[in-house]
């Protein structure tokens, strides 16, 4: 006989217009919760975290739930910054303060599948902004475009799935980066070292042309 879980998963199958909401139904309630990275150490206010659904708007798809959650002293820095202005705070102010932090928890939920040559082609784009914005340099470009390339190989037949999770773990020069399945299984995960990997994650996300900046920094402006 099946089990519940199954069940759950063979419903999640035929009705796949259900959303994020009956995936999470369908998963073990310790996937649900458990972050396979340190989360602490971060700021737990309103001007700690910054979120955003992340659709492609010519097609209206929905594909990724993101959140970045800063460490304290980010928290404080921005609040001061957007409280002191009254509203006014720009959105470089805002991306400025918040690329300076050096402790930051990212965690990307898919809400489609995707291919591993789609996810690299966005992934890249990301890095190619921080790059345009003076944040990461040519040749720490062309070591980071070669050290993914290598990292996702594994996903090249499956790809990333409805209800996979990214996350990224940056503690000071140190990058820990996890990605999980939508039942808690481990897909990838790699540490890595130095100043450009903090950097390249951070301007991916809100250096100016990035796809995340607009909706990133005004969720935290609207709080």
């Amino acid at each position: 006989m099946a089990s519940r879980h199954e069940k759950m998963t063979r419903l999640w199958k035929v009705m796949p217009g259900a959303g994020a909401v009956l995936l999470l139904c369908a998963l073990p309630l310790a996937a649900q919760n458990a972050a396979p990275i340190d989360t602490m150490g971060l700021g737990s206010g309103r001007y700690a975290t910054m979120e955003m659904l992340f659709e492609r708007t010519f097609l209206r798809v929905d594909v990724m739930r993101l959140t970045l959650r800063f460490d304290p002293a980010t928290e404080e820095a921005l609040q001061t910054r957007i409280e002191a202005q009254n509203g006014a705070t720009t959105a470089d102010a805002v991306a400025d303060i918040a690329l300076e932090s050096t402790d930051v928890m990212v965690r990307g939920v898919f809400l489609r599948n995707v291919s591993l040559s789609q996810f690299l082609d966005g992934l890249l784009t990301n890095l190619t902004n921080a790059q345009k914005a003076g944040l990461v340099t040519e040749e720490e470009f062309r070591k980071i475009e070669a050290d993914v390339k290598v990292q996702y190989e594994p996903l090249r037949e499956r790809g990333l799935h409805n209800g996979d999770t990214m996350w990224y773990r940056v503690s000071g020069d140190s990058l820990h980066v996890v990605v999980q399945a939508s039942d808690g299984q481990i897909l990838i995960e790699q540490r890595v070292v130095g100043p450009e990997r903090r950097r390249a994650v951070l301007g991916g996300y809100l250096a100016p042309g990035s796809e995340f900046r607009g909706g990133l920094i005004r969720s935290v402006l609207a709080t």
